[in-house]
Formats: C-alpha cells, sequence, structure tokens
C-alpha cells in the first residue's frame, strides 16, 4: 500500500469518526511515524461527543413517553442541535441513533431544505430498515414534486439523488422488480372540471435517466422483464434506442433485439453475457434472486417469441439455442402454450417421439386490432392530457 492510499483511508476513518481505526492502521502500516495528531484528533472528537450526548435537547429523541414529547415543541435552535447530533451519529457509523434523531427532526422542522430528509433516507438504508425507507422515498418525492422552486435543475439533481438511492433501499427487499416497476411506472389521477377521472402514466423519473443516470435503465428493464409488463416494454424500448448512442449494455440490447430488431439469435447471444454483468454488477451480485428471475424471465420471453414466429420447432435445436436441457425446454414449452392457449396458441402440441412442436398460432382478426390500437390510442391520449396539464 503506496503512501497516498493509506492517507486517503486515513481521512476516511477521521471523517467517520473512528478513530482508534486510524490509529491502528497507522501503526501497522508505519509503526515509526507518530500518531500524536491522530490522538489529538481522538480528544477532540470524543469531547465532541460528549457536548452533543449531554444536549439537555436530546430528551425529545430519548424520551420514553411519546405523548409528553408530543405536547412540547421544540424550538429552531433545539432542532437545530438535534440536527448537529444526527450528522455526528452518521459521520460515526451510529446509523439507528441518527435515523432516529433525524426522524424527530424531519417530523417537527418547517424547513423546506431536502438534505435532512436525504440523510434520514440513507440512514435507514444503512441500518437495514427497508420498509420505513420506502415511505421516507414516497415523503422525498412528493416534496420534489410539492416544492416551491421553479428550477428545473433543482427537480433533475433531487430526482437523480433519489433514483440513486432508492435502488439501495429497493434491493434490500425481497422483490425489488415489484418497487422498482411501481417507482417508475407510477399512474396519476386527476379529477377534471366535469368529474371524470383521468389516469395517466408519470414517465418523470424516466426522463431523469435519460437526462443524467442512462445506466440505471439496466435495473429497470431487468425489472420490467421480471414482471412480465408488456406494456411498459415497448415504452422503455422507445427509451433505449434513443439512448443507445449515450449508453448500451448486454441487458438493454437483449430488449433492443427482441422488440426493434427481432433477431432471436442476437437477443440470445447478448443474454448470454449476462452472467460477467451480473458479477461485475453491485446490486445484481447483492441480489442474487433477482438475477436468477430475470435471466429466467428472459429466456422465457425469447422463447415466446420464437413459439409466436414459428409453426414447427426441432426442441433439441431450441434448447441449445436456449442454452438449456432438452427436458426443461420441452417444460417450459408446454407451460407457454397452456398460458398462451386461449390467446394465440389454440392447438399447440409437442410430438415427444419426434421431438418437434407444432405451433397453430391464431393471429388476432382485423376488428381485434383495431380495438388494441384505439385502446393504446386512448391511453396515450390520457397520457398526453395529463402532460400537457402541468405545463
Amino acid at each position: 500500500m503506496n503512501e497516498h492510499t493509506h492517507t486517503h483511508k486515513t481521512y476516511k476513518y477521521i471523517k467517520q469518526s473512528m478513530v482508534d481505526a486510524a490509529i491502528d492502521m497507522q501503526k501497522d502500516l508505519y509503526p515509526s511515524k507518530s500518531t500524536d495528531s491522530l490522538i489529538a484528533l481522538k480528544s477532540d472528537v470524543t469531547s465532541e461527543y460528549e457536548r452533543l450526548s449531554s444536549s439537555p435537547e436530546l430528551h425529545y429523541i430519548s424520551s420514553t413517553d411519546k405523548d409528553e414529547s408530543k405536547e412540547s415543541i421544540p424550538t429552531e435552535s433545539e432542532l437545530n442541535t438535534i440536527l448537529t447530533y444526527a450528522k455526528f451519529m452518521f459521520e460515526a457509523g451510529q446509523y439507528e441513533e441518527s435515523c432516529k434523531a433525524l426522524t424527530f427532526y424531519t417530523e417537527n422542522s418547517n424547513s423546506s431544505d431536502l438534505s435532512s430528509s436525504f440523510g434520514l433516507l440513507s440512514s435507514q438504508i444503512l441500518s437495514g430498515e427497508s420498509s420505513a425507507a420506502i415511505q421516507t422515498i414516497q415523503q422525498i418525492r412528493q416534496a420534489i414534486e410539492e416544492s416551491e422552486s421553479t428550477s428545473p435543475l433543482f427537480k433533475l439533481q433531487n430526482r437523480t439523488w433519489l433514483i440513486h438511492w432508492a435502488m439501495h433501499a429497493f434491493f434490500q427487499l425481497e422483490d425489488p422488480a415489484t418497487h422498482i416497476v411501481d417507482f417508475f411506472f407510477s399512474t396519476q389521477q386527476r379529477e377534471t372540471e366535469s368529474g371524470r377521472v383521468i389516469r395517466s402514466r408519470d414517465y418523470e423519473y424516466l426522463k431523469v435517466l435519460q437526462a443524467s443516470c442512462p445506466w440505471i435503465l439496466r435495473y429497470v428493464a431487468a425489472a420490467v422483464v421480471i414482471k412480465k409488463y408488456r406494456r411498459n416494454i415497448n415504452h422503455l424500448v422507445y427509451i433505449i434506442k434513443e439512448e443507445r448512442t449515450n449508453y448500451t449494455d448486454p441487458i438493454l440490447r437483449t430488449l433492443l433485439a427482441l422488440y426493434d430488431d427481432y433477431d432471436l439469435d442476437q437477443a440470445q447471444a447478448e443474454l448470454s453475457q449476462f452472467d460477467n454483468v451480473a458479477k461485475a454488477d453491485y446490486f445484481f451480485s447483492f441480489s442474487k434472486n433477482f438475477s436468477d428471475q430475470f435471466k429466467k424471465s428472459a429466456r422465457q420471453l425469447i422463447l415466446r417469441t420464437y413459439c409466436l414466429t414459428h409453426r414447427e420447432i426441432d426442441m433439441k435445436a431450441l434448447a441449445s439455442k436456449l442454452e438449456m436441457e432438452l427436458s426443461e425446454c420441452e417444460k417450459w414449452t408446454v407451460d407457454l402454450i397452456q398460458t398462451e392457449g386461449t390467446k394465440k396458441l389454440n392447438d399447440a402440441k409437442i410430438d415427444t417421439e419426434s421431438g418437434v412442436a407444432v405451433m397453430d398460432v391464431r393471429y388476432p382478426s382485423i376488428y381485434e386490432r383495431i380495438i388494441n390500437k384505439t385502446r393504446d390510442l386512448t391511453m396515450r391520449s390520457y397520457d398526453m392530457a395529463g402532460t400537457m396539464s402541468q405545463m
């Protein structure tokens, strides 16, 4: 370890008030180097902690009687002291204590500054309070929309911060895909003057991805594939096409190959690179269940497209193409036929002797296609009306 790396890590520990760890590390790496400055800093940190922890204002967050703490209204000076204490405990790695202090501060402060709310969110994530973090995400999202600031840059920056923190909270939960889809494809309701309720999709955070953080698209794409929301896939593919010159990866190229290029071989080739992507990605490696779900759902998507575009399928060739065992591929095909049977695959069947699947695909009539197109047009009109009303 060179001296630059040592200095960087030492200051990192100091910033977190973990002075003892910094002293021990310096003794191990540089036994001859004096630790007097760190010992002096330890004294300063200890004095600061004793000063803050003995503050009378902390009775608000340490009181066991919640009714008593609610009756007394803290002053602005007291709230600032609690905020200083929360920041100190956060930097010291005491996230649960910081979370307690910031919860009280955000509930009682009239400040429009979102930094304390983001501090609360990060404390909840780092202390593992995922359910509480989801509620805080919704509160921050609402606060951003209701902010008095009319600056587009203000909203873009705070939405970008919220997206990145939210990803950490989502992947701590058992079903991150559902939360990701709900976050980026939320539905808004508004009532017209005539009393009619109009529902429209809120794509504001997808626009933020395009403007400032397109690398988050891979998680949104994976979540949409897992949840099998085909209407959302079509909208997402349009965004991926627009952003492919700025950012792309095997996950996004898999969707483009399926829904834009209609190249099943290319889709499978891109999907085969997913394992390498997952190993190098923090969130995919953190949630192996999410990675496995995406890989399985993407294969099923390729299988579905293959079955709907071929009359006869050699099951051995299909299993080889999808890099699956023959028995597993046959099972997936049977499940697909049963799922899609009443819609498009009326009389599809598999001949086990010849190993050939015969697909009798029923295409919608011209009337059904007109109805479907009209339904899509109506939804787009509602979305456009909702967007124009916000301008």
